[in-house]
This record gives C-alpha cells, structure tokens and sequence, in this order.
C-alpha cells in the first residue's frame, strides 16, 4: 500500500512488480511495457462452492491494499461490489 508513496518519496528509485497499469497511474508514473500478462484469480476453501465472479454476492471478500484487483472489484458487473457482505478487507501484504 506504500509503493507509491515511496517512490514518490524517492526512498525507492523503481518498481518491479505488483503495481498494475491504470489510468490514473499512467498520468503519475513512467511505466514501462508490462513483462507479463497476469489474470485476476478468486481463491476459495475447497468447500465454498464459489464457480464464478456472481457467485461472490453476499460474501466477503479481500484484496492486498491498493492493488490493481482492489480497484477493479468497484467496476464489477450487475453492481457486485454493492452486493458484498459489508466492505472488501483489505490487506497491507500478501503476507
């Protein structure tokens, strides 16, 4: 959730990875052509019947802080995001 702030502060000089290209990050930053194609991916117990994205209604959900997935959730379709149980956790690593 820091990495901007940190490159902003100049206490990093680049970021390798986890930062996804958005449009408001191509106003801010320099980035270069992304070196992999990476998909978003729900990660379940293997008792949740969870099949697809609609299945996520009335469920809570977490995401790593600021990520690119944290954001996107917001634009799901048939106003997801709203459907949720309560607002998205949202975790400073991925530890």
């Amino acid at each position: 959730s820091m990495k901007e702030t940190e490159l902003n502060t100049g206490n990093i000089d680049m970021i390798w990875n986890g930062f996804g290209i958005t449009p408001e990050r191509e106003k801010q930053f320099l980035l270069t052509e992304p070196y992999i194609d990476s998909k978003q991916m729900i990660i379940t117990r293997a008792d949740d019947p969870i099949d697809d994205l609609e299945d996520l209604a009335g469920k809570k959900v977490g995401s790593q802080s600021g990520s690119t997935t944290a954001e996107e959730m917001k634009t799901w379709p048939n106003n997801l995001y709203q459907r949720l149980d309560g607002q998205p956790v949202l975790y400073p690593s991925y530890n």
